[in-house]
């Protein structure tokens, strides 16, 4: 520490204080310096100066952060010399200011985390996004506007590998010259690595599209670097040998044991210059603060560092401005076999290449610029040894999206407010929340905006669906006043006030608000938008603002609309997907109708386009390319119900279309230059054709491969027009702002449910009219291509989120007519799911001459019980089906979800997933008896989501898998399974349904937490405080329609969850009593617990009749059809859960009875002395009711089992064995033995129970009352 006295004799040092220190005259200004490690003296001192201190400087603030330790016996320590600085109690200063180049904050996980270790202490956080603690952010500079400012050098990352076999053979030559060597493979080959970068040797870039470019910006060697490693003894040894890898790279090493005199020799060695040689430091920790050595040129990671802050505090020493200096270098050197170098999606997962994400991990939390791929493109070089510089284009060990990809899964999410959007997400949607609120209450309260608004719902409802209400258009716009300023950022030359028919109407909608001060809602917004700007000021190419705005649709969208994900079942198509299914409707449309997608008069529609993927791929593909104008412009549609994802399918369509005839006229004009007999479609792509080798997944499509559409220049004239301007572009007009299946009206072509007369449903309204004739023209249009990703959706999963799907009565009447009228389900509701009703609306639309429809869907139809139906409408109505079966079931357990492999959708979405073609040839040529040819290929089992979508991608079209003669032909029985057909043979036994007079499910109940509880005191005080809520629910809302009160009722799942039945019961103010009673129950298996026992909040009871009043009982459980067989036998009432959906099958039901009918009545086997046989009378709310008690065991079944019972229940392992798709479709199944048989086996009942006989003495008598209690009673009751 040192203290400045400020006086006339000048300044003395100490380390120490006393009371004559510091009782001197008045001094006018104390300035005191000191290290963290020696704030105590500064505490004591300032005891002694009894004043406060005016401003406290924290340098190296980030070191400040932490949390508090708890010692070796589990106790608090006190908080470390770090921290001891914001505790105003010990250091008592009016103002704090804290400097930070990588502020250290503690996301919610590494909080929550801390928690758990905390062992119930309350232990002190300092995270420095505690405002509390570390106060507001007044400046913050970040690597990207430091390097444009110049104020910092741009830095590159340098990847450096080398073979392990080139090093072996080195390392072998290099022990027979030193046979004391020490050098591993490992070791040399990093060392080799780092070498050659030190040199730059063999560097190139690897751009978006993999080709690799010389880097030829900064040719010189490198003169100074400091290498990391992760412990002292790795930096000794690396200096210890490196002279054996290189003879003009100079290493020296340094360490927290040398003193300062030392440190600063070494350091002043390392900016000296020595010609045609390289000097590097190696340390573990020490050099990464503190150190300024202005012109070093890099430095090395040699071992994976697990600290961002380590990390950007190193780089921090590279990109320090020095004369002459164009570049600091960040060098991760590997070692790869030739293995790792051809299989790089294995390699780049590895534990070899966590070097890698954790530098860029790090690097990204503070350069935003790297948010935009094309920038990590730009920034990540690579480098190998010369004897593989040939093979680096083939290798592809650092090409395509791979690459990408692995770096977006290795960045934390949370890693600053500037730099990560998913950040924002969170006050994007708080903030639009505030927002809705302020126009709500505007809406409420001023008559000229609520008119306002009852205009804009009107035309909302015609354009979208009737269900739309003023809380649906003030969330519109609301998402419209929040995205606007980013689109404006992204595309600074767009005015977006004017962009399309629809951003247009929003617009002047949000001009009429605006003078009620919205515009201040948005201010939090403001470095988020600064953000935005930032990256789009790199973001230069349309394919870089394409990545840009990707990024913020699945950052915001995931997060900030979370509810409409969840609604519309939204999850983004991998473009392996998208690709396939192009391609495969490019082969259909041509071998079954022999046209081409570039044909005239082929409609082509995306009806559910999310983010206009199939629509881009499509322009792409080279399929249209003879005819794109007019196909873009009269023949492609695509519809978007989400405004975001509306907007950016927008750009998306509208940038790709400009960058495809950009692409074209620039093709057009280089085959003129050419031979007049040359085709340039046709013409492989050599090595020099660099102007065109940027884009070859533009020119893979089947239209160029097999000259589809391709022209000669002396044909005719190229598609392109010359006055056609470069930077003009043309928006995507038939992309429409509309729920595709409210266009399914009486209005529409394929409409199909029986209406008195077409007619128009058109509504004029001041809003939307562009778009709404827009919508008109698009019902109109006859449809030869579908093609599409539909929702998943079926409904909301939670009551309190008021987030149902909309209803279509026009489409959901021609399902129940086709789907469920076909099926023999008893469960027909999936049936209305989504992507079922995008096949039926698609199905109803495509013209009477045929059409194709390729959708991307949920493949549980293919085997669904309960997709019987579907199926026998497919087989009906169309001539060809193609399944490509992608599996991927992640609502399996055990063995069979191995099976299943990864998720096509990867976490977006749990259900197995399939590509199906429809192929309807004509309308008239089929006969009603003739069924559809089914084609069908499974994808295979055990497979990673990467092998997925390398066979989809090899395959490329379902013409793929037909050259390879792996389609499987199916003929379906008669009840319409595909695959996994049931096995009539299981149908012969005797259906467990047939044994019983009745049966249930379990207790289906609305809140597992607060209605099961191992405590009764807290199940009893979490329940009342429950029923309050419900009750005052109950007397404050007065609605006209239970629709009305689910919208209106609290909402807040600390307080009550809803489903749908609570809200019945609300609404019809049934009140809810405290006095219900607690009961022990089984929750699952071997499990017992607590329930409320209130019929308020019970879902679904199951039967009354089993057990009224706690009467005994007993049950036979099984499991759901669809689940693999179990049962169990217990005495309690149970949850739906304690099987999977559980069945009960009891062995008595009650029967209420007038208490005038008893007389006379006996208890049921009290002859024998049976437990069971207990009181029928029950008291009731002082009130008596009288039960008789009936056996559930139908007469017949008792007389199959009135000889023998062993046999009951037996699992037959001729089924057992089998795939329980074989079987599943129907109830269990009890098998009947012949005579012989059954003798043979009823000595092993017997032997085993009560009434055992000798196998050779006459069989026991038994009762046809006590048969089957018998058997239960020796079975195990759970």
């Amino acid at each position: 520490m040192l203290l400045l006295k400020q006086w006339g004799g000048g300044h003395k040092q100490t380390t120490s204080l006393s009371s004559q220190d510091v009782n001197t005259p008045k001094l006018p200004k104390i300035i005191i310096f000191s290290t963290y490690q020696s704030i105590d003296v500064v505490i004591e001192a300032q005891k002694l100066f009894k004043s406060q201190i005016k401003l406290i400087i924290n340098d190296e603030a980030h070191r400040t952060a932490g949390v508090q330790k708890l010692d070796s016996e589990g106790e608090k320590r006190d908080i470390s010399v770090w921290q001891r600085t914001h505790d105003n109690a010990l250091l008592n200063a009016r103002f704090r200011l804290y400097l930070t180049a990588t502020p250290r904050i503690y996301s919610p996980k590494a909080k929550e985390g801390l928690s758990k270790k905390a062992q119930g202490k309350d232990l002190m956080l300092f995270s420095m996004d505690d405002e509390s603690l570390f106060g507001k952010e007044i400046y913050s500079l970040n690597f990207g506007k430091a390097i444009s400012e110049n104020l910092l050098s741009d830095f590159r990352v340098i990847i450096s590998y080398c073979r392990e076999e080139v090093v072996a053979e080195y390392l072998g030559k290099l022990t027979k010259a030193q046979e004391n060597s020490k050098l591993s493979i490992e070791s040399a080959g990093k060392m080799i690595s780092f070498a050659n970068a030190l040199r730059k040797i063999n560097m190139s870039f690897v751009d978006e599209s993999g080709i690799h470019e010389a880097f030829k910006e900064d040719k010189e060697p490198m003169k100074r670097a400091v290498c990391f490693h992760s412990s002292i003894r790795n930096s000794k040894f690396a200096t210890e040998q490196f002279s054996k890898i290189s003879a003009t790279i100079l290493l020296d090493h340094i360490d927290g044991t040398h003193n300062a005199y030392q440190k600063a020799e070494k350091l002043s060695w390392l900016s000296e210059e020595e010609e045609g040689k390289c000097r590097v430091l190696s340390n573990a920790k020490c050099l990464t603060e503190g150190i300024d050595v202005p012109n070093l040129d890099a430095v090395c990671f040699f071992d994976k560092r697990d600290s961002i802050v380590d990390i950007v505090q190193a780089v921090g020493r590279t990109i320090r401005k020095s004369e002459g200096k164009k570049y600091g270098y960040i060098i991760l050197p590997l070692v790869l076999t030739d293995e790792e170098i051809k299989d790089y999606n294995k390699t780049l997962k590895s534990d070899k290449f966590k070097i890698v994400w954790e530098t860029l991990k790090a690097l990204r939390s503070h350069d935003e610029r790297l948010i935009d791929e094309a920038r990590i493109a730009e920034v990540v070089s690579f480098l190998t040894d010369s004897s593989e510089i040939k093979e680096l284009p083939e290798a592809t060990l650092f090409t395509l999206d791979e690459l990408f990809n692995e770096i977006k899964n290795a960045v934390p999410k949370n890693l600053g407010d500037l730099q990560y959007w998913e950040h924002y997400a969170s006050k994007v949607g708080s903030i639009m929340h505030n927002l809705m609120l302020r126009i709500q209450t505007l809406n409420a309260q001023n008559a000229k905006i609520k008119s306002l608004f009852e205009g804009f719902c009107k035309a909302l409802r015609g354009n979208l669906n009737v269900s739309f209400d003023t809380d649906d258009a003030i969330a519109l716009i609301a998402q419209h006043i929040i995205t606007k300023p980013i689109f404006e950022c992204i595309f600074s030359n767009l005015n977006f006030a004017t962009f399309d028919k629809v951003s247009a109407e929003l617009e002047k909608l949000y001009k009429k608000l605006l003078n009620y001060g919205l515009g201040t809602e948005t201010k939090e917004l403001e470095k988020f938008y600064i953000s935005v700007r930032s990256n789009a000021e790199y973001a230069k190419s349309d394919k870089s603002k394409q990545n840009l705005i990707k990024n913020l649709y699945d950052t915001l969208f995931k997060e900030a609309f979370k509810k409409t994900q969840e609604k519309l079942g939204i999850v983004y198509t991998p473009i392996q997907g998208v690709d396939f299914v192009i391609h495969s409707v490019a082969y259909a449309l041509k071998k079954h109708f022999n046209k081409n997608l570039s044909d005239d008069n082929i409609h082509i529609c995306d009806p559910f386009t999310g983010t206009g993927t199939f629509i881009t791929r499509l322009l792409q593909s080279g399929y249209l390319d003879s005819n794109l104008e007019s196909k873009y412009k009269n023949e492609l549609w695509a519809n978007e119900i989400t405004l975001l994802g509306y907007y950016i399918a927008q750009i998306n369509i509208t940038t790709t279309y400009h960058d495809r005839l950009l692409k074209l006229k620039y093709l057009d004009s280089l085959s003129n230059r050419e031979s007049s007999s040359r085709d340039i479609f046709s013409t492989a792509i050599t090595s020099n054709s660099s102007a065109i080798a940027h884009t070859p997944e533009a020119l893979s499509g089947r239209g160029i491969d097999k000259g589809e559409g391709a022209t000669s220049p002396n044909s005719s004239p190229s598609p392109l027009s010359e006055k056609h301007n470069n930077n003009a572009f043309t928006l995507f007009d038939n992309l429409l702002f509309t729920d595709t299946f409210n266009t399914y009206t009486p209005d529409s072509k394929g409409f199909k449910v029986p209406f008195t007369k077409r007619q128009s449903m058109q509504l004029e309204s001041e809003y939307f009219a562009k778009n709404l004739a827009k919508i008109q023209e698009f019902k109109n249009t006859d449809f030869k291509i579908f093609i599409a990703n539909p929702p998943y959706s079926t409904g909301q999963k939670n009551a309190n989120d008021n987030n149902k799907n909309t209803s279509y009565p026009f489409l959901e009447s021609r399902i129940a007519e086709t789907y469920v009228a076909k099926t023999k389900a008893t469960n027909k509701g999936s049936n209305y799911d989504s992507y079922k009703m995008a096949i039926r609306y698609c199905s109803d639309r495509i013209g009477d001459n045929g059409g194709i429809i390729g959708f991307i869907t949920n493949g549980s139809f293919i085997d669904g019980n309960s997709d019987s139906g579907l199926r026998a409408c497919l087989e009906q109505e169309f001539d060809y089906i193609y399944i490509f079966n992608l599996r991927g079931n992640a609502r399996t357990q055990g063995e069979f979800r191995q099976k299943e492999g990864a998720g096509f959708f990867d976490s977006g979405s749990r259900t197995p997933v399939a590509i199906t073609l429809l192929i309807k040839c004509t309308d008239s040529a089929k006969s009603p008896d003739k069924k559809a040819q089914i084609l069908y290929y499974d994808i295979g089992d055990y497979l990673s989501r990467e092998q997925k979508l390398n066979i989809i991608s090899n395959f490329k079209s379902i013409e793929g898998i037909e050259k390879q003669g792996l389609w499987q032909k199916i003929e379906s029985n008669k009840d319409y399974d595909w695959i996994n057909q049931r096995d009539y043979g299981f149908m012969q036994y005797l259906d467990i349904n047939e044994i019983f007079e009745c049966k249930s499910k379990g207790i289906q109940v609305i809140s597992y937490d607060w209605q099961y509880n191992f405590s009764k005191t807290s199940l009893k005080e979490t329940m009342n405080q429950t029923i309050d809520i419900y009750n005052n629910e109950a007397n404050r809302l007065h609605c006209k329609n239970q629709e009305e009160f689910e919208i209106q009722a609290i909402k807040d799942t600390k307080q009550i969850r809803w489903n749908s039945s609570l809200y019945s019961k609300c609404f019809r103010k049934i009140k809810a009593q405290k006095s219900s009673e607690i009961i022990e129950i089984q929750i699952r298996p071997f499990s017992k617990i607590n329930f409320f026992n209130n019929p308020i909040f019970i879902h679904r009871k199951g039967n009354e009749k089993f057990m009224p009043q706690n009467q005994k009982n007993i049950f036979i459980f099984t499991t759901n059809q669809a689940k693999n067989f179990s049962s169990l036998i217990s005495n309690y009432i149970v949850d739906i859960e304690f099987l999977t959906k559980v069945q009960a099958f009891p062995l008595y039901y009650y029967e209420k009875i007038e208490s005038q009918d008893t007389q006379g009545e006996q208890s049921v086997m009290d002859t024998d002395n049976n437990t069971l046989s207990e009181a029928h009378t029950i008291d009731f709310d002082d009130n008596v009711a009288y039960y008789k008690r009936k056996d559930a065991i139908r007469d017949e079944a008792l007389a199959k089992f009135q000889e023998v019972y062993s046999t009951f229940w037996e699992q037959n392992p001729q089924f057992a064995n089998k795939s329980s798709c074989e079987v599943y479709p129907h109830c269990d199944k009890i098998k009947s033995h012949d005579s012989a048989t059954l003798k043979a086996l009823s000595g092993w009942g017997i032997d085993k129970g009560e009434g055992a006989t000798s196998p050779n003495s006459s069989p026991s008598p038994l009762s046809e009352n006590t048969i089957i209690s018998k058997v239960i009673k020796k079975a195990h009751c759970v």
